[in-house]
This record gives C-alpha cells, structure tokens and sequence, in this order.
C-alpha cells in the first residue's frame, strides 16, 4: 500500500478538487510511465514483470536505493524542515505545456 499525504493551500473548495484531481492524473502517468498499473483493493497482491526487457531501469532503481540506504536519507516519510520549505511552492499549478 502507498500513502500520499498533499497539503493544498486554498479555501476554495473548487480549486481544492482542481488541484487533487491535477495530482492523482500526475500520479497515475508516473506509474503508468514506469511500466506499472495499480489495481483495486483486495486480498491479493499481483505482480508483474512488466519491465522485465528492461534492465537498465531496474539497476538504476537498485543504484538509488543502495545510495539513499547509504546515506540514510529515504524520501519518506519525514522530511526536514528545510527540505519541506524547499520543495513548497515548487509543484507548478496548473501544469504547464499538453496535457
């Protein structure tokens, strides 16, 4: 399971809706843009070796983990002040260029 917590910084409960909805379709092409799909909940879990012609991808994935494990800086799930304060703000809304 993954969790996506996202402050939205209006008291328009339109943009409110306008800004979720711009962030679940930006998430879904991330994962769909990885080789993934996500499926409803349920009591099993699917794998599938979508990007399994694709090793490169994999050892880049393996590289950046081994040096976030080395470091010991995860991108989850509490980040530092200064990096919260660095990345707020930085989400360009609405998105720029095709949809």
């Amino acid at each position: 399971m993954v969790r996506i917590d996202a402050r939205v910084e209006t008291r328009d409960y339109q943009d409110f809706l306008a800004v979720a909805e711009d962030l679940n379709l930006r998430m879904l092409e991330l994962v769909a843009g990885a080789g993934l799909s996500l499926t409803a909940p349920g009591q099993y879990v699917a794998v599938d070796r979508h990007r399994q012609d694709a090793p490169e991808g994999r050892s880049e994935a393996e590289t950046r983990l081994a040096s976030w494990r080395e470091e010991d800086r995860w991108p989850f799930p509490d980040l530092g002040e200064d990096e919260k304060e660095q990345l707020r703000g930085s989400l360009d809304y609405p998105a720029r260029g095709p949809a």
